[in-house]
């Protein structure tokens, strides 16, 4: 059960972004059909280490939804995934520009058996234009948005973030249009196709930055107000080599930072770049843990820079219950929530690991797919 309770969705979607979109939605309480070839299934099950033979990458995308194996480039897979697709509120797809058309699993091939059915579409660089059709990863989509030129620091030039901002945002913000595409599809009738390019979704996240230039604002690459150019909003290291963040943007929250540490004579360096230096100083004189008891109760924006092995410890993501224990074999991986809280949402999905095509035979009959019509996978 769940808010969505009742919405079906069909993902035909590969690898990340469409898998992070609808992990939202089936946490959420949608009953998700993720299609994959025969066999081998999405690649990403095969992503990072893997604990008692399941990945947990899979597993943390992939919890609480229904698998059905079906070879799109066959004639029967295609028809049998046309037969399941228009059973469906939504349906999503990542192929690149033009594969829909070709398999027969178009918006327009669907929407003429569902006038209903809300049709999202993940790809790199947009559904037409001179890169629509060129391959890309994350790190490819942020630079072209301009992300890689902006982050980092002066000194080392652009670096990969570390996180698929480009990816996880584009499948969140195509989590945003489908529901409301369906919302739109219940009060109209009429369904719709959304397109989200993840190299938009990249650009739709430094769209501040890029605003502000566009505006006659200095662009600033690796150099602006949330890069370390500002001594109350940077990363210091301590005397143990672990760092602090400070983020005490507001005045109010500066005054406090610098009264907590006993330096009073900073107060009007906010924005003052010597005062980085002093900073640096200073917190290289005590181990992380000191600063963070000293100021604790300064209420100044300061934080630990945490690691992977403290995360599921941390008293604040216990008590929002921000870890979730899923089965996997015989033993267990811990993956992470989606961040809803609500009584109405339950809790979140805690299913054991989905084989390929496991749930093939349910869908099937409950989609009118005659089992005989579709070669069992190999």
């Amino acid at each position: 059960m769940g808010l969505l309770s009742g919405i079906r969705i069909v993902d035909f979607s590969r690898l990340l972004p469409g898998a992070a979109l609808t992990q939202l939605l089936a946490d959420l309480g949608a009953d998700v059909i993720k299609i994959e070839r025969p066999g081998a299934g999405d690649d990403i099950r095969r992503a990072g280490p893997t604990t008692h033979g399941t990945s947990a990458v899979h597993l943390f995308l992939d919890r609480g939804k229904r698998s059905v194996a079906l070879d799109l480039k066959t004639a029967e897979g295609a028809a049998a995934a046309v037969k399941i697709a228009i059973t469906a509120d939504a349906v999503v797809e990542s192929f690149r520009p033009g594969v829909a058309d070709e398999l027969g699993l178009s918006y327009e091939a669907l929407a003429e058996h569902n006038q209903k059915l809300v049709y999202v579409s993940l790809n790199g660089y947009g559904d037409s234009g001179p890169r629509s059709l060129a391959a890309g990863h994350d790190l490819d989509y942020c630079a072209y948005a301009g992300i890689l030129d902006f982050g980092g620091w002066e000194r080392d030039g652009p670096r990969p973030a570390g996180v698929q901002v480009a990816d996880v945002t584009g499948g969140t913000l195509g989590a945003v249009g489908l529901l409301a595409a369906v919302l739109s599809a219940s009060r109209t009738g009429e369904g719709t196709r959304i397109s989200v390019a993840l190299a938009d979704a990249a650009l739709w996240t430094i769209g501040i930055h890029v605003s502000a230039f566009l505006a006659g604002g200095p662009e600033g690459p690796r150099s602006g107000d949330l890069n370390g150019g500002l001594p109350c909003y940077d990363v210091y290291e301590c005397a143990d080599g672990r760092h602090i963040a400070v983020g005490a943007l507001e005045p109010k929250f500066w005054q406090a930072l610098v009264l907590g540490l006993k330096r009073p004579d900073l107060a009007a360096r906010q924005y003052d770049g010597a005062a980085a230096a002093e900073l640096r100083d200073l917190f290289r004189s005590q181990p992380l843990a000191d600063w963070i008891k000293t100021l604790d109760a300064a209420d100044a924006c300061v934080a630990p820079v945490q690691r992977f092995d403290e995360l599921t410890t941390d008293p604040q993501f216990v008590a929002n219950g921000a870890f979730i224990e899923a089965p996997a074999g015989s033993g267990r991986i811990t993956p992470v929530a989606a961040p809803f809280r609500s009584p109405a949402v339950g809790d979140p999905q805690r299913s054991a690991p989905i084989a390929v095509g496991e749930h093939t035979a349910e869908v099937f009959a409950e989609c009118g797919v005659a089992p005989a019509s579709v070669r069992s996978p190999a």
